[in-house]
């Protein structure tokens, strides 16, 4: 049997200490969002300048929370979803034998009983420590504040403003940002859209962390006056810093809960949008699985259905991703066709779905335009053209 101290309950005033090293590939893996969840909670657990404490160890229904494990946990379940975290390496190069090695995040997982109670411990991997722990220089910040945001991008962007707290100001090229923000070339390459996720990410922040910022352009370049560099302003966050704090693991537990249900719950929203948007269109004998376009005001028709504003602000920011092409209602049936298409590792995350929801779209508009050029007819109903790509997606 195992022998490992007992956990405590997770404390959200528990301190993550993040390396200040942008290099630190800890730092450059992308995560689902459970993987975040742990990450930020594994560093909260372990103290950063001892590396005995790198073994972490939970009970096996915290565990299971963290991990987004729902009903009966079995064995089965419980190895499966770990095999997520030991996924999680990074190459390093090794200078004096010429090569390149992958290393591991984590490693040595064990589950077992004591005293009639189950746990789990898990440990960083030995060749992974330096990255956890020789940091010379880190910033520390409580756990709440990045759990308490549900974008992995946000948190990112958190990190990067915490570090500069007492300076009160930070200046980024936009392709220094994108880095470190860990964008992919595709994924919010139009400033219009990356303008939004900045807006989201400030309103976020002002609401749920120790910190809040307001940003400006710093600088533009080139004949078109492009976006070249930003500056953030950094203020300490005096109205969540007053709220009490007096919350328990368990909070933390249905905040996880919530996210993990969240994919089903807009799912059943969303099906409740369009029955009754059905009902009101058989009302005017309009066929709402065939009509491309829609002339209505949406927003008159849908505030008495109690949309909630999480869901409605996933819906608009997918509709840029389509140049606001479509109604509303349309972005909802597209969405749902892509929750039943895609991957959860896509659909769990806004700037993923974003990113191919336009990279479909541009595809659509550029297979409008061969038609035309052929001399064939325009695609007429666009909302259903993009909705049968999405459905008949081979390549997902």
């Amino acid at each position: 049997m195992a022998q490992a101290k007992l956990p405590q309950s997770l404390s959200l005033k528990y301190k993550v200490e993040l390396d200040n090293d942008k290099e630190n590939p800890i730092l450059n893996l992308r995560l689902t969002p459970t993987q975040s969840n742990f990450m930020y909670i594994y560093l909260s657990k372990i103290d950063a300048r001892k590396p005995v404490t790198k073994q972490v160890t939970f009970s096996l229904d915290e565990y299971a929370n963290i991990m987004g494990l729902e009903g009966r946990i079995s064995t089965t379940r419980i190895l499966n979803v770990t095999k997520s975290l030991y996924s999680l390496s990074y190459p390093e190069y090794d200078e004096e034998s010429e090569r390149i090695k992958l290393i591991h995040a984590f490693d040595n997982f064990e589950m077992y009983k004591e005293d009639g109670d189950w746990y789990v411990t898990i440990s960083c991997h030995q060749k992974a420590e330096k990255r956890f722990f020789e940091l010379s220089e880190y910033t520390a910040f409580e756990v709440w504040n990045v759990l308490a945001l549900s974008h992995t991008t946000h948190r990112k962007l958190y990190e990067l403003l915490k570090q500069h707290e007492r300076l009160k100001q930070r200046d980024l090229t936009l392709k220094e940002l994108r880095k470190l923000l860990l964008l992919k070339d595709t994924e919010l390459s139009d400033w219009r859209h990356f303008k939004r996720m900045l807006n989201f990410a400030e309103k976020a922040l002002r609401e749920n962390t120790d910190i809040y910022f307001t940003w400006e352009v710093l600088s533009k370049r080139g004949k078109g006056g492009r976006v070249h560099s930003l500056r953030f302003h950094i203020f300490k966050n005096e109205e969540v810093l007053s709220r009490p704090r007096q919350m328990h693991i368990r909070e933390i537990e249905e905040q996880f809960k919530r996210e993990r249900e969240i994919d089903e719950e807009l799912h059943q929203e969303a099906s409740q949008i369009q029955e009754s948007l059905r009902a009101f269109q058989n009302a005017i004998t309009v066929d709402y699985e065939i009509v491309d376009e829609w002339d209505g005001d949406e927003d008159a028709e849908v505030k008495g259905d109690g949309i909630p504003p999480n869901f409605r602000n996933k819906i608009e920011f997918l509709s840029e991703a389509c140049r606001d092409e479509f109604s509303f209602q349309e972005m909802v049936v597209l969405w749902n066709t892509m929750r039943e298409k895609l991957p959860y590792s896509i659909v769990s995350e806004d700037l993923q779905c974003y990113d191919y929801l336009s990279n479909k779209y541009q595809e659509m508009l550029l297979n409008n335009e061969n038609l035309i050029r052929a001399g064939k007819s325009k695609i007429e109903h666009r909302h259903s053209y993009l909705r049968t790509m999405i459905r008949d997606d081979k390549e997902i």
